[in-house]
């Protein structure tokens, strides 16, 4: 198997909101600096976010986020729903189906 080097300027940026059960654990791990929290997004920014993405991931339920992000191509990684799986035309989308 071969090796995979990470880069060390890889930034996560969340946004939306966090559950309760996980607040104190996120709220630990936001630095600003590898870990932004941005809290909730107009449409318009939610858009730019997503366009400057190098990956995308949505843990929740099914969005009009996920059609947009599938169909320009980027790279993302959803929870599988039920009869959610119509956005699978590319193959830039990866489903996981239970949490980690």
């Amino acid at each position: 198997m071969g090796e995979y080097k990470i880069e060390e300027n890889i930034v996560l940026i969340v946004y939306g909101s966090v559950s309760i059960n996980l607040k104190e654990r996120f709220n630990k791990n936001v630095d600003n600096f590898s870990v932004v929290y941005g809290g909730w997004l107009n449409n318009r920014d939610a858009y730019q976010a997503i366009y400057n993405s190098n990956l995308v991931i949505f843990p929740g339920r099914h969005s009009v986020y996920w059609e947009i992000t599938a169909a320009i191509g980027k790279p993302m990684i959803v929870k599988y729903w039920k009869g959610t799986t119509h956005i699978k035309d590319k193959d830039n989308v990866f489903f996981f189906r239970r949490y980690l």
